[in-house]
């Protein structure tokens, strides 16, 4: 496997209490890495400082669509002040159901953006999360997404969760479009829940990495050669504590 990071999603409520303290946790857990977003209180530049004062590093960052489509550049500036060498894209705009229309214009927008973060030597992806498996004339939604997007400009985050709640197979889809996962959620669910084609999932479906449905060696198996980058990711209640169990699986099974 290769580097491992943490997202700070996970850690949310903490750092909105204690940036300084949960960012000491996050060290002490032995994470280097990670995919992270500044507070709203504190400008990347400052933000960096933080991190690197700890020995943390942001591998990768994320933002909304709106932000991107308000002004590329100032969200290049952002990364770049960061530090970060990927940005991810998480949700697609759309009403009820997200329809083809919706991601023509993803593939028109991700594919323009990516061309300008490329240029800054910045890889752009998107995250799915759920909404992407309605059916389309490809399969899914997407695999509409995917052969839209221009490999090496618009990529894609995997995240192991996302995949399963709505009944998908992450390592069919691994394998399906190689080279397109160049980053990677380690998220689990519980054995046993089932999903939709929606991103809601109660916190109690969360579970450690190794406890829940993922098949996590046929999973590293399909990535290896495939995902440049993996971050745990964690939306439980006590992410701390999972985050722990998490990186024991992970240790003991030499991943």
């Amino acid at each position: 496997m290769g580097p491992l990071g943490l997202q700070t999603y996970s850690v949310r409520r903490e750092m909105a209490k204690d940036v300084e303290g949960t960012l000491a946790i996050i060290r002490e857990l032995g994470f280097m890495e990670l995919e992270t977003t500044a507070p709203a209180h504190m400008r990347p530049e400052e933000f960096r400082k933080r991190l690197e004062a700890v020995g943390l590093k942001a591998t990768s960052t994320n933002t909304g669509w709106e932000q991107f489509a308000e002004d590329t550049k100032r969200i290049i500036g952002n990364a770049q002040a960061l530090g970060a060498k990927y940005i991810m894209c998480p949700s697609i705009p759309h009403k009820k159901v997200l329809t083809m229309d919706d991601c023509q214009l993803a593939i028109t927008s991700f594919n323009n953006w990516g061309e300008q973060f490329k240029a800054a030597g910045i890889r752009f992806v998107y995250h799915p999360h759920g909404p992407e498996f309605q059916p389309s004339p490809d399969g899914t939604l997407l695999d509409t997404l995917i052969k839209g997007m221009k490999p090496g400009i618009a990529d894609f985050e995997m995240d192991t969760f996302w995949f399963l709640w709505p009944g998908y197979d992450p390592v069919a889809y691994l394998n399906r479009y190689r080279g397109r996962w160049i980053l990677m959620h380690l998220k689990d669910l519980q054995k046993g829940a089932k999903g939709d084609l929606t991103p809601d999932a109660p916190e109690s479906v969360d579970v450690p990495v190794g406890t829940g449905q993922v098949e996590w060696p046929a999973v590293f198996r399909a990535a290896q050669g495939n995902v440049e980058h993996y971050f745990i990711e964690d939306g439980s209640a006590d992410p701390v504590g999972h985050i722990r169990q998490s990186l024991g699986y992970l240790h003991a099974a030499r991943y």
